[in-house]
């Protein structure tokens, strides 16, 4: 977010580059809020003879090996421009494919050693990453969301349904325990009666 429009000063400029003097000084004006989003998508760009650019967070940042460019690999041995999902890896090793952007992007490239700077509108590749986080996370949320509350919030039925299964379960494990003291119990009882009635001896008359 942030605000377009006056400086509060007597005489400013606004973001456009129009400027206008408030005659009498600090007069009232209204200021214009204005969206702004920053596109934070893992990506990369190369331009073959300048060093490749990566976008970390919004911004687009040179390599900072000065070296790596976008020729064939086959034909610079430090170039990316056959091996462009190596080159997201660089950056993020979790990239498991690479997308070409249907919109173009103009992109501040350097020369060699990071040099000298030239703009330039170039193609744009999305480093792509398995998405099961993503889906396993999803999934979740669906499963919540019957119960109220926003995806990715816990709602209160939700934790009372979940503990009340745990409960379940101890319960269950408990009486299966007690089962089993009882069966042990029954044996010892009759194995204790058996070694009775084989020391009972019949006297002779």
């Amino acid at each position: 977010m942030s605000l377009s429009g006056c400086i509060e000063e007597l005489s400013h400029a606004h973001d456009d580059g129009t400027s206008h003097v408030h005659p009498g000084g600090d007069a009232e004006h209204d200021h214009i809020l204005i969206e702004s989003t920053v596109d934070d998508t893992p990506r990369i760009s190369m331009w073959p003879g300048k060093v490749n650019q990566h976008n970390e967070n919004g911004t687009w940042m040179t390599d900072p090996d000065g070296k790596s460019g976008g020729h064939s690999s086959t034909d610079y041995p430090n170039d990316y421009g056959d091996r462009k999902l190596e080159y997201c890896q660089k950056f993020w090793p979790e990239a498991v494919d690479v997308k070409l952007r249907p919109d173009r992007e103009t992109i501040t490239f350097y020369t060699a050693g990071n040099a000298n700077a030239y703009n330039s509108t170039k193609d744009v590749y999305e480093c792509v990453f398995n998405d099961d986080s993503e889906a396993i996370s999803t999934e979740i949320g669906s499963m919540i969301m019957p119960f109220g509350g926003e995806v990715g919030e816990i709602s209160t039925l939700w934790i009372i349904i979940f503990t009340s299964i745990v409960w379940l379960l101890i319960i269950a494990v408990l009486q299966f325990n007690r089962s089993d003291i009882t069966r042990d119990t029954t044996f010892y009882r009759e194995d204790e009666q058996f070694k009775d009635q084989s020391n009972f001896s019949f006297e002779e008359e």
